[in-house]
């Protein structure tokens, strides 16, 4: 039987934050691009804006593995399988945790981000 148990891997953490960050900044360029923000100070506001939004996700995803996984139709399918309380018991927390996984690398992306956006803004005056 597979280990349910799993570790946390911070290089793995690290590497998820550092693209989700890249994506935000391409992001809140290409915005800037599209509605001809030219100047540091508006493309800090876009990043700050991308910031929020990346932490948005990040809770919205909890809220939908939460919710997807704690319906009447999902739990009764799920009591129709043939796994053991202990086996069901483990995958609801690997769900768990994967929601989770997703908002901490979507808002700890989020939060450099603003602050990325914040000292740009200060820097451009």
């Amino acid at each position: 039987m597979e280990s349910a148990e799993r570790s946390f891997d911070v290089t793995a953490f690290l590497k998820a934050v550092a693209i989700a960050l890249v994506v935000i900044l391409v992001f809140a360029g290409l915005i800037c691009w599209v509605v001809n923000w030219m100047t540091a100070y508006q493309y800090g506001t876009a990043v700050i804006v991308g910031g929020l939004i990346s932490i948005v996700f990040g809770l919205f995803s909890v809220a939908g593995g939460m919710r997807s996984t704690r319906s009447y139709t999902y739990q009764s399918a799920e009591m129709a399988g043939v796994d053991t309380i202990y086996d069901r018991t483990k995958e609801s927390q690997r769900n768990l945790f994967d929601t989770l996984e997703a908002l901490l690398v979507l808002g700890t992306a989020g939060i450099v981000a603003v602050a990325i956006g914040l000292v740009i803004r200060v820097l451009s005056g």
